[in-house]
């Protein structure tokens, strides 16, 4: 229905104001990326999850071990960036054990380490490198380069400095050095 305005002669049609509930909204613009984009963000994305997999590679592989001379030289990434390298004077051993057990296994050593590690590496938890401290007070500070699901383990008690629990994910591997150990101290 028109309404007649008399003065001007014109006819106006009254808006009505619409309730809130049935008001219309203009669409939000929406981002435009091109495909370039697309592709950076993916190569970024495959970059950092190789970068990921090599260290955790790293990280998880059983350390190198070899009797130099009159010590022995454990090197071993136990950090994301920097490898460790331990010399062990063989002078400063007091004794070698074979101990036919995991690291899972000793328990009263070491129970999973979660935030008991000094400067060591324990992501997965299968492979244990760097100083922990043990849950039971009496032993203190140690060294591992354990696989800690992986039986024998090699104790390495020594004079000064830290005692050195080694396992690798091959037994034999671990009897081997072991039996390469004892005669080497026995020289």
């Amino acid at each position: 229905m028109a309404i007649k305005n008399d003065r001007a002669g014109i006819e106006m049609n009254p808006v009505r104001p619409k309730p809130w509930w049935a008001m219309e909204f203009p669409a939000s613009p929406k981002p435009r990326w091109s495909k370039l984009k697309y592709i950076v963000v993916i190569i970024i994305l495959i970059y950092v999850m190789i970068n990921f997999c090599v260290t955790i590679y790293y990280l998880e592989k059983d350390p190198e071990i070899n009797i130099i001379g009159n010590s022995i030289q454990i090197k071993s990434k136990s950090g994301l960036l920097s490898d460790s390298l331990s010399n062990v004077d063989l002078s400063s051993i007091t004794r070698i054990s074979l101990i036919k057990k995991s690291m899972m296994d000793i328990g009263g050593i070491v129970k999973r380490p979660s935030r008991t590690n000094l400067d060591g590496y324990a992501l997965l938890g299968r492979a244990l490198k760097g100083r922990f401290i043990s849950h039971s007070h009496d032993i203190g500070v140690f060294l591992l380069f354990v696989q800690y699901k992986s039986s024998p383990t090699i104790w390495i008690e020594r004079t000064y400095g830290y005692d050195i629990y080694i396992s690798f994910r091959d037994d034999k591997k671990t009897e081997m050095l072991f039996n390469e150990l004892t005669t080497a101290i026995k020289r």
